[in-house]
């Protein structure tokens, strides 16, 4: 389908969700939440976490998930952003209606403005294979039905055309235009098959040249606005170029971004691991204990061995030793 290649007005310069419940874990308590315990090899104690998912299941299908997703649309999207840097175009084939329209329905273009136009229309078009149209129109003809001239000139595209491979420049004034502020507009329709030649480069050039030309209306006509863009661009239309800076900046994130995404990754199934050896608790007070082989720190009744060495533990809690373990408190 066309889309816009950029526009303008007098009135200003020209124009180049929600989430769903997710997982959760936090070290306190929220809606929702179920109380876990799982075991710190490093510390040799006891973590309380609460989540309100069963953490022994742990999310690693999910962050297979998103891995298996994210990278490879994070590479597309890196190799679209350097293609587009890429600059080769080929001449599109001119086998479709390659007729150059010019519709002066505002009745702005002389017909020595239009005579020198229509060559220049097919400069480019001789140049690119893309033929280029150009429609003028006056505000009261698309105001009422539309909210801006780009909605306008995408409908306009789509009835003049049944290809994608015009440009269409639709200006636009007022039926009587005040002397001291002519209300203009305009706008550029290019199909999709033009990209490759019209890239944000060369439609910058042409917008930026059209919008200025037309600020100078004691200099211009629109007619000779337009023809001296199209003149100016031509020449360089087909240039070949690589912006450099675009490919290092577009994988210069691919690293960053990526890199991000296997620590996210590596993090998430470390903390999988620990979880999946986590036992629901109570939302009781939980006493802890410690080891008297290996001084580590459990919960008592949840085991009947050491959870760090394994140590058969007594059986009955008058042989704990309490004397220096706390209980262990929410959040702790």
């Amino acid at each position: 389908m066309p889309h816009s290649s950029g526009g303008g007005g007098h009135g200003g310069g020209g124009h180049g969700g929600s989430g769903g419940s997710s997982t959760r874990t936090s070290s306190h308590y929220f809606p929702g939440s179920h109380r876990y315990v799982y075991y710190d090899d490093a510390t040799r104690r006891p973590v309380v976490t609460y989540a309100n998912y069963d953490v022994t299941k742990g999310n690693r299908v999910l962050y297979i998930l998103i891995l298996v997703i994210f990278a490879p649309m994070l590479l597309m999207c890196t190799i679209g952003i350097s293609s587009s840097a890429i600059h080769y175009p080929a001449k599109l084939k001119t086998n479709y209606d390659t007729k150059i329209v010019i519709e002066d329905n505002a009745k702005v273009i002389s017909g020595a403005d239009e005579i020198r136009l229509r060559r220049t229309l097919k400069d480019f078009q001789d140049e690119t294979g893309i033929t280029p149209a150009v429609v003028t129109v006056y505000n009261e003809d698309w105001k009422k039905k539309y909210s801006d001239l780009e909605k306008y000139a995408y409908d306009l595209y789509l009835d003049m055309f049944d290809d994608e491979k015009h440009w269409l420049i639709v200006y636009s004034q007022p039926k009587k235009p005040d002397p001291s502020f002519n209300d203009w507009y305009w706008e550029g329709m290019q199909g999709n098959n033009t990209d490759p030649i019209l890239s944000t480069v060369e439609t910058g050039r042409f917008n930026k040249r059209l919008q200025k030309n037309l600020l100078k209306n004691d200099v211009y006509t629109p007619g000779e606005a337009i023809n001296d863009a199209f003149e100016d661009l031509t020449p360089h239309v087909m240039d070949h170029y690589v912006r450099w800076k675009e490919i290092i900046v577009a994988f210069a994130f691919f690293g960053v971004f990526g890199a991000g995404l296997i620590v996210f990754f590596v993090i998430s199934l470390k903390k999988d691991k620990k979880l999946s050896k986590a036992f629901a608790c109570p939302e009781s007070v939980l006493s802890q204990a410690k080891c008297d082989y290996c001084g580590g720190v459990y919960v008592v009744g949840h085991h009947t061995t050491c959870p760090f060495c394994q140590a058969q533990l007594p059986f009955d809690g008058s042989d704990y030793n309490y004397s220096t373990v706390a209980d262990v408190k929410e959040g702790e």
